[in-house]
């Protein structure tokens, strides 16, 4: 999806259609996949997760910052 969106974005007529995907798929693996770690009572988290475990969510939901930037930088100078 981030290729086809990336491939998008070097086509000038459809660069603003893929810095929006962009901006939604970097804001969609912030939450979902950075976030979704989160020790929540109702969910089973079997093996147990550890520090280990949760300094690489830490880490994927930090490298997710220079795309959510750069797509909103992209937006607010179109």
């Amino acid at each position: 999806m981030a290729l086809v969106l990336l491939a998008g974005w070097a086509v000038r007529p459809l660069r603003r259609s893929a810095t929006v995907g962009l901006l939604v798929w970097g804001w969609l693996n912030l939450v979902g996949g950075a976030l979704s770690v989160l020790p929540l009572p109702f969910l089973p988290f079997r093996p147990e997760q550890t520090l280990h475990h949760y300094a690489f969510h830490v880490v994927y939901a930090v490298l997710q910052i220079p795309l959510l930037v750069v797509t909103t930088r992209d937006l607010k100078k179109a």
